[in-house]
């Protein structure tokens, strides 16, 4: 059995230049509530003892900062790589990742951006909300249609 968890980032602070530049967007940085949120989810990590065997974080500050806050406040140790490729990944996108991971991992935590995760998950992810699912099978043969997802808002 594997478990996917879907994260979207936290709250980031609104675009300083222009809401078309792709380098004023990647730079965001957390608000002083998305620090709170992202610290919410590790400590909710912590309570279910849950530790994803490996994490894909996308190289948007924000995401890595939401990354950095949960890691610190769970306290888990795991494995992550820095995934650019999930900077506004498509659904199509993400999938293909999630395909490529390691058999030796039995759970996956990504963390990225909407719309992408969203539509991977079926619905409407805020900051901080998370989707998760169970499925049978390999990582190779994820698919959305096998994985019935659970919602979970911290925000």
């Amino acid at each position: 059995m594997k478990t996917l968890y879907l994260l979207r980032h936290a709250k980031a602070v609104q675009a300083i230049k222009h809401a078309w530049d792709p380098a004023d967007d990647r730079n965001r940085p957390l608000t002083p509530s998305g620090i709170g949120d992202a610290c919410e989810v590790g400590a909710w990590f912590a309570r279910k003892e849950i530790r994803p065997g490996l994490a894909l974080v996308s190289d948007a500050t924000r995401t890595l900062e939401t990354w950095h806050h949960l890691r610190a406040t769970s306290q888990m140790d795991v494995p992550m790589r820095t995934m650019p490729e999930l900077y506004l990944a498509t659904t199509e996108q993400i999938i293909g990742l999630i395909q490529q991971v390691g058999e030796s991992f039995t759970s996956l935590l990504i963390i990225g951006h909407n719309p992408g995760l969203a539509e991977l998950a079926g619905a409407e992810l805020s900051t901080s909300g998370m989707a998760s699912a169970h499925f049978d099978g390999r990582w190779a043969e994820c698919a959305p249609a096998l994985a019935e997802w659970k919602i979970r808002r911290f925000r």
